[in-house]
């Protein structure tokens, strides 16, 4: 494999923001390892420990949130409630909002499974990327129905 092209990818996954230039690097990628490897991506990602590009998306955007302390429903109350580690959403009427890293990595993050949104900051960023990495994720919808395709 060539790794310089993983590392361009890994890079420009800061730098993309509209879903269709996401898609495309996605697809570009995919095509890249199905040609050096002959076989199909989704179980090369998983041997060869490479995030797809949506997954370095979602990985990106949680610690985004994580990173700049962003309400939490437990900031609003002193009730211990189950989910007073997910992040406040307030409403919106326009869907640009939920294009912004702010609100789709606390979107995110609100679907992680519990142990993981338990973890400190310092040991998040491993143990989400070991959890993507099992998943190799293809899309946003496919991560955000991760529990109902156990």
């Amino acid at each position: 494999i060539n790794y310089i092209l993983i590392t361009e990818f890994n890079f420009g996954v800061v730098r993309v923001d509209s879903s269709k230039n996401r898609i495309s690097c996605s697809r570009f990628l995919q095509h890249a390892i199905m040609y050096l490897l002959k076989e199909t991506c989704r179980d090369a990602f998983k041997e060869l420990k490479i995030m797809t590009i949506v997954s370095l998306y979602i990985l990106e955007a949680i610690l985004y949130v994580v990173k700049s302390g962003q309400t939490r429903m437990g900031d609003q109350h002193n009730y211990n409630t189950r989910h007073r580690r997910n992040f406040l959403l307030e409403a919106h009427h326009l869907s640009l909002v939920k294009k912004k890293p702010s609100y789709s990595g606390a979107a995110f993050y609100n679907q992680l499974p519990e142990e993981l949104r338990r973890l400190p900051e310092e040991k998040l960023k491993t143990s989400l990327r070991n959890w993507l990495l099992d998943r190799s994720v293809y899309s946003i919808q496919e991560f955000l129905d991760w529990r109902n395709q156990r």
